[in-house]
């Protein structure tokens, strides 16, 4: 493990986007977790006296990226709804990845018969398209963040499947595998300490994609009025209610799409290395 750790903080140093991209990761979740357990409350007091004040306006350190259509502080709304919309990438990838990287596992090394299973499974979920499922699935049950992330994981465990399956079958019959097998290692030892390590470049890869799609999927469902709800907050959802003033108050859309977009490059970014570093 501290071999790896040198190895990647090696080659962050020497790549200047990566250590930026890693520096503003690091950044947004301290004041994003900050901003969710200080400023949660002071984010939904509004005052219609201060409505739509662009940023840069000398009205405190509060009022730096202005308001919105309410008055309320746009640096505190930013950080509360990204928090919100951290923890629900956060958790809908790491409940489809091990979820699916796992039945990916189990699939590519299982007999025949399991394996087929799994896959129409797959391929059953995969037939409809995820947004219209999550719709469908959060208009019937709930609009609770509970709920959402429970569906747009379910919705994602296709691709980690596949994925991980096709690492398992790939790497199943290396001749150090099969050398490890001969010599009487335990399947399950096997699995952990040689397909499961061989799998995790491109199951990290999958993640650093599937965490900005997360994000962008929840913007589309607060959009149609079943992803989070008022007065919560999200990036997605400051972005959809931020439409109806795009022309006149630019910055209440921008902003957060400027995050949204921020975050998912640093998060590809950053994966690169951690990739390389994985497969070295």
């Amino acid at each position: 493990m501290s071999e790896t750790w040198r190895q990647f903080w090696h080659l962050l140093k020497r790549d200047v986007p990566a250590f930026i991209a890693l520096i503003w990761l690091v950044l947004t979740v301290i004041l994003c977790t900050w901003g969710y357990f200080t400023v949660q409350t002071a984010s939904l007091r509004q005052n219609l006296n201060m409505r739509l004040i662009p940023p840069g306006t000398s009205h405190g350190l509060a009022y730096l990226l202005g308001t919105d259509g309410l008055g309320r502080s746009y640096v505190e709304r930013l950080l509360v709804a990204g928090a919100t919309s951290l923890v629900i990438a956060a958790s809908v990838v790491a409940i489809s990845a091990v979820i699916g990287g796992a039945l990916g596992i189990i699939s590519g090394n299982a007999p025949s018969a399991v394996d087929t299973v799994i896959m129409r499974v797959c391929d059953v979920i995969m037939a409809f398209p995820s947004m219209l499922l999550a719709l469908i699935a959060l208009y019937t049950i709930s609009t609770s963040p509970v709920v959402l992330i429970g569906v747009l994981a379910f919705t994602r465990l296709p691709i980690y499947i596949r994925t991980a399956r096709g690492e398992a079958l790939r790497t199943r019959g290396l001749l150090y595998i099969s050398a490890a097998r001969m010599s009487g290692t335990r399947p399950m030892a096997v699995t952990f300490r040689h397909i499961v390590r061989a799998a995790l470049p491109a199951v990290w890869t999958l993640v650093t994609f599937e965490i900005a799609l997360t994000m962008l999927t929840e913007s589309g469902l607060s959009f149609l009025g079943v992803g989070i709800q008022p007065p919560g907050a999200s990036w997605g959802l400051l972005v959809s209610d931020g439409q109806t003033y795009l022309y006149s108050s630019w910055w209440v859309a921008v902003l957060p799409g400027i995050a949204i977009m921020a975050t998912a490059v640093a998060l590809r970014v950053l994966g690169g290395v951690v990739s390389s570093v994985l497969e070295g």
